[in-house]
């Protein structure tokens, strides 16, 4: 983690390596060698999501968590004072546990979730009740059922638009 393969020689089995922290390059070999890519998160068609010139290619204050890297940028967003609400859009397993770190750290919390129920592709109802009650108790506003339609603001989010209605962030 945390490194890119920027390029491989095939013939004399080498690898061309930028570690990302640090941006130093470096060359390894190899014997065997094994690709095994991994996933990228699927980026939903929702207007005012992409932004040219960011990262990933996303509009300012929208983070995707995925990667390491995403990860390492979601902490450092975090440490901002000006951070004071925070959307997490999708109710699963990683989701789930992104809205317990963000309360944690002092944040107003929204969930979103298109599916009816908390983590629904992986629980039973009466496993998802007891997870929903448990978010209500913690303080986090919860919208399940609602998809989102559409993020509004010039240079960063300022306002996620739902089938349902919209809010603030």
């Amino acid at each position: 983690m945390g490194h890119d393969v920027t390029k491989i020689d095939w013939a004399n089995k080498k690898l061309y390596v930028k570690e990302l922290k640090t941006g130093k390059e470096f060359e390894d070999t190899y014997d065997k060698l094994i690709l095994a890519t991994g996933s990228w998160p699927v980026t939903p068609p929702i207007e005012g999501l992409k932004q040219e010139g960011t990262t990933y290619g996303l509009k300012k204050g929208i983070f995707f968590s995925k990667l390491y890297q995403q990860g390492q940028e979601i902490i450092e967003e975090l440490k901002k004072p000006e951070v004071k609400k925070v959307m997490v859009v999708g109710a699963g397993y990683i989701g789930v546990e992104l809205i317990e770190a963000f309360k944690n750290h002092g944040k107003e919390v929204i969930l979103m979730e298109a599916l009816p129920r908390v983590m629904g592709n992986y629980f039973d109802k009466e496993i998802t009740d007891e997870a929903e009650k448990r978010i209500k108790e913690a303080g986090i506003e919860m919208h399940l059922g609602e998809t989102v339609k559409k993020f509004e603001g010039d240079d960063r989010v300022k306002k996620v638009v739902t089938d349902k209605g919209s809010y603030e962030v």
